[in-house]
């Protein structure tokens, strides 16, 4: 007998990227993020090599989480395909980035599966949640551009709060 019913919501996200996959698919692990993405924080608790790779186990507490979350790398195809499962207290995601050339460019499809545990977590995957993550990837997409395109990271100004 199932005694709560977690809601769930996928959502998906396409960009372009000025850079090859062998480029960006490095960028795309939690100590790398740091080079590219001015409010990251995480602690790695598992890595064999330090960076990214298959079973790297680290974790976040990100503003737009709803607190502390541990991140699992389960798939790890360089340099076509990284995925995640995320797990916190109101949530779980399967969190997946796909890189394929595109004319010149990269095109990264970034989705998450996304799964209420509590009814706190049902809650968060109705109304605004849909924008929140397509203002977060607007915000990425910009910020791994610059990279690509200057090698230092876009900072936001003083005066901005963080997302």
């Amino acid at each position: 007998m199932r005694a709560f019913d977690g809601q769930r919501a996928v959502f998906s996200h396409e960009m372009l990227l000025d850079g090859s996959p062998e480029e960006i698919f490095p960028l795309l692990c939690p100590v790398r993020e740091y080079d590219w993405i001015e409010e990251w924080e995480c602690e790695v608790i598992h890595s064999h090599s330090g960076f990214a790779e298959l079973d790297c186990v680290f974790r976040t507490d990100l503003p737009t989480s709803g607190g502390p979350e541990t991140w699992v790398v389960c798939q790890y195809e360089p340099p076509r395909r990284i995925a995640f499962v995320r797990t916190g207290r109101q949530r779980t995601m399967r969190y997946s980035i796909d890189l394929e050339v595109a004319d010149g460019s990269t095109r990264a499809t970034w989705t998450q599966v996304v799964t209420g545990l509590d009814q706190e977590g049902n809650r968060a995957l109705k109304g605004p949640a849909s924008s929140t993550f397509a203002t977060i990837m607007a915000s990425l997409e910009a910020k791994l551009n610059h990279w690509l395109r200057t090698g230092t990271m876009l900072r936001r100004p003083a005066n901005q709060p963080e997302e």
